[in-house]
């Protein structure tokens, strides 16, 4: 399948709803106790369940600083409205908001309302419901992130499937590319052992980074991850795989967190090359490697310059 044509969605063990923290909890970069400390959320404190990871919800929230997302405990949790979950393969369409409607959380019209989208806004539709449609859309031009919640069928004018390239089968920009974060994109809300499929033909080299401590080795910085090489130069990286695809043998070493920038020793380590052509799979997402949490890391070079990704691949919600 060509994924610049069509997009299969994934859902597995994806929730929407509505929660309250119970008592005072601290928001998790990832869903383990010792992943990077994002934030403290007091009790009676109102938050959106994006999705759940074993014990582990992924929460959004507002703050002082915007909005924020991470993962807290299932046992902090009041969920106080409906969750329901998503099928598989349904292909995203492009649709366009007839007139001003309402967002909602939960695919019924007296639930929560997220918010209201003007006429004419372009929107994703994922999941079709009942009487509602499943959307992502963006709230500010696409630059910082995008929402998705339920909206009914006849507020929207379906308008056809995107042309747009994304390195996964779903997804939301964690950290964009910036002087604070210079190294690319990362990519988040795609759980454990998702496709990840290449952009472009080309040659895949499957590498990964080893350090050794202790006389044992472990996967730091990139942990496991692709460089695709296309025939015009440029390169894209794909980081914090779970599992090499085409046949390559993935190692089995533990993960540190550790960047390749504090430690000395590290090696860069070709598991081995393919030839592959866009739409393809290439792995699979994971968090290997300095991450904290699952979600894919994407980087662009030419000519040994990093670049911004958007510069040759777009995403379904951003409005260029």
């Amino acid at each position: 399948m060509n994924y610049s044509e069509s997009y299969q969605i994934n859902y597995y063990n994806k929730h929407y709803g509505r929660g309250q923290i119970i008592e005072k909890v601290i928001v998790e970069g990832g869903p383990v106790n010792t992943s990077k400390n994002i934030d403290i959320l007091e009790a009676g404190i109102k938050v959106t369940i994006i999705h759940q990871e074993n014990n582990w919800f992924y929460i959004e929230y507002y703050s002082d600083k915007g909005k924020k997302r991470g993962y807290i405990p299932t046992s902090r949790l009041s969920i106080n409205n409906f969750r329901y979950d998503f099928k598989i393969g349904y292909s995203i369409k492009n649709a366009k908001v007839k007139s001003s409607s309402y967002v909602y959380y939960t695919p019924n019209g007296n639930s929560l309302k997220i918010r209201s989208l003007k006429s004419n806004q372009v929107v994703l539709l994922l999941e079709e419901v009942g009487d509602y449609y499943f959307i992502d859309f963006s709230t500010t031009n696409g630059r910082k992130g995008n929402i998705r919640g339920f909206i009914k069928k006849d507020a929207l004018e379906i308008l056809g499937t995107p042309k747009y390239d994304f390195p996964d089968s779903y997804g939301y920009i964690t950290n964009w590319m910036s002087p604070s974060h210079p190294s690319g994109v990362d990519i988040g809300g795609v759980g454990y052992n998702t496709s990840i499929i290449a952009l472009a033909d080309g040659i895949i080299e499957y590498k990964y980074i080893r350090y050794t401590e202790n006389d044992i080795d472990y996967l730091i910085s990139y942990g496991l991850y692709a460089d695709l090489i296309t025939d015009s130069g440029l390169i894209l990286r794909y980081a914090h795989l779970s599992k090499f695809n085409n046949n390559i043998k993935t190692p089995n070493l533990p993960t540190m967190q550790k960047s390749a920038y504090k430690v000395s020793g590290e090696t860069s380590i070709s598991a081995g090359k393919v030839s592959v052509t866009k739409g393809d799979i290439i792995g699979l997402t994971g968090n290997t490697g300095n991450s904290y949490g699952p979600h894919i890391h994407l980087e662009t070079k030419f000519n040994n310059v990093r670049e911004n990704p958007f510069k040759y691949f777009k995403l379904p919600w951003c409005l260029y």
